[in-house]
């Protein structure tokens, strides 16, 4: 899950997308091997492409690298990005296999626009055995750094990464990318904000 709201620059949000480029080239990409899929946010969710919709590397790649089209704008609605992931990415129509672990990724640079939605979201998710991954960019305050703890699966000392810029991201694909490297499915989720 990408985070596109007013908040970001466009050059924060090019360094996100290089992030997801960087972790998902080191990843095993294949329709027997790890599936990736994109939801952007800010005020509204968009589905930027399904598990099925790009199954090579060089595919997915692209895919990715296009997400640099969007111009964050707009609020921060978190809890409706995890709504979405949960009832549409993570479904069988959408690409999701069973039996594969799932894991969901979530960058973020603020606090959503409801903090006990966002947990309640967060919660289905680990109820349903999806590794939720945390990531906050940015200045983190008492309850930024809740929600960021609310989000993630626990422990927070595996599931949870902070940074203070988008341009320090690139220091944490070395941690992550093993981490997601045992998972078949994962879907990012980046804030997104609208015109």
């Amino acid at each position: 899950m990408l985070d596109t709201s007013g908040s970001l620059s466009q050059n924060d949000f090019n360094e996100a997308v290089d992030f997801v480029y960087n972790v998902t080239k080191q990843l095993t990409i294949g329709p027997s091997n790890i599936l990736v899929s994109a939801v952007t946010f800010s005020t509204l969710v968009r589905n930027e492409f399904d598990l099925k919709d790009h199954v090579t590397e060089s595919a997915i790649l692209a895919a990715i690298l296009n997400l640099k089209r969007i111009v964050p704008n707009g609020g921060t609605y978190t809890f409706d990005a995890l709504r979405f992931v949960s009832s549409h990415s993570l479904t069988s129509s959408a690409g999701a296999r069973s039996g594969v672990q799932k894991a969901v990724v979530v960058l973020t640079d603020g606090v959503s626009a409801s903090a006990i939605s966002t947990k309640y979201q967060a919660q289905k998710l680990h109820n349903d055995s999806v590794e939720v991954y945390s990531i906050g960019i940015g200045n983190v305050t008492l309850s930024t750094s809740q929600e960021l703890a609310d989000i993630a699966s626990d422990p927070d000392s595996y599931y949870l990464y902070r940074v203070d810029q988008y341009q320090y991201l690139s220091a944490i694909v070395s941690d992550i990318v093993p981490k997601l490297g045992k998972h078949m499915q994962c879907i990012i989720i980046k804030k997104r904000h609208l015109l």
